[in-house]
């Protein structure tokens, strides 16, 4: 039994990194939003081909399948993110300011000579509180 497992295993292994690499192939990168009440983030993260699809409502099959491919790979989709599709592109981040107001970086699409992303800097002021009070 021992003998018939040592066979099988690489074969198993070897399968299981060719499903992972074709799916990973056709990936795309998908935009991602993050934060809270003082600062978020709008960016970019890789997404391997089934793993995530906004469409698709809670609980219908095409979630569950999704759900079952990213837990089946996540081994090799943190390998994947920390070595080969690192690449974090943020498109837009703000930062809300003491007096309420927010400063916001806009990616501008070009990069600088560093090959850095160069971005726009704008505020916006803060919202007008319409609740009056009245007595």
């Amino acid at each position: 039994m021992v003998r018939i497992f040592l066979r099988v295993a690489p074969g198993l292994l070897l399968l299981y990194v060719a499903a992972y690499l074709v799916l990973s192939v056709f990936g795309r990168y998908g935009r991602m939003a993050e934060g809270s009440t003082s600062h978020w983030t709008k960016s970019s993260f890789w997404i391997p081909l089934g793993f995530y699809d906004a469409s698709p409502p809670a609980g219908s099959s095409n979630s569950k399948w999704q759900e079952f491919l990213t837990k089946a790979f996540s081994p090799l989709y943190l390998v994947d993110l920390l070595y080969f599709h690192d690449r974090r592109e943020v498109y837009e981040a703000a930062t809300r300011n003491f007096d309420g107001s927010w400063t916001i970086r806009t990616n501008t699409g070009v990069r600088g000579g560093d090959g850095k992303w160069m971005y726009t800097t704008n505020t916006e002021p803060p919202a007008i509180n319409n609740h009056s009070s009245q007595h």
